[in-house]
C-alpha cells in the first residue's frame, strides 16, 4: 500500500482526507508543515500532498523543501485558492505534479496519486 503524507494546517481537512483515503494508502498527516518534513524523513513516503496556505511555510516553500531531500518526488498541491500565476509558473510546474482545487474528486484524486507513483 502507498504511503502518502498529506499537510494541512485545517484539521478538518485532514480528517476528511483520512476518511476518503485510509482503505487506499496509508495516511500520514500533520497541521505543521516542519513537523511533516520531519515525517517526511522518517518514513518511506511515497507522494506528498500540501495545502498552499498555511501561517507556518507555505505549501510551494514545504514542497521545496521536499524536494531539496528528494528531487524525484512527486508533490501535488491540493488547495481551496486557484491562482492561474502559479498554475502557470513554469519553475511551479517543474517541481509539482498536479495542482488540484478543493473540494477534490475521491475517485480523480485517487487516481492522480496512483499516476504519480511508479
Amino acid at each position: 500500500m502507498l504511503n502518502v503524507l498529506y499537510i494541512d494546517d485545517e484539521p478538518i481537512n485532514l480528517n476528511i482526507f483520512e476518511l476518503a483515503f485510509r482503505k487506499d494508502f496509508n495516511i500520514y498527516k500533520s497541521e505543521s508543515p516542519a513537523k511533516g518534513i520531519g515525517i517526511f524523513n522518517e518514513e518511506n513516503i511515497d507522494i506528498v500532498i500540501t495545502d498552499l496556505k498555511m501561517p507556518e511555510m507555505n505549501g510551494i516553500e514545504f514542497i521545496r523543501k521536499i524536494k531539496a531531500i528528494n528531487p524525484s518526488k512527486k508533490c501535488i498541491l491540493l488547495t481551496a485558492y486557484y491562482e492561474p500565476s502559479l498554475a502557470n509558473d513554469p519553475e511551479l510546474q517543474s517541481i509539482i505534479f498536479k495542482y488540484i482545487v478543493k473540494p477534490f474528486n475521491k475517485q480523480e484524486l485517487k487516481q492522480i496519486i496512483l499516476d504519480a507513483c511508479p
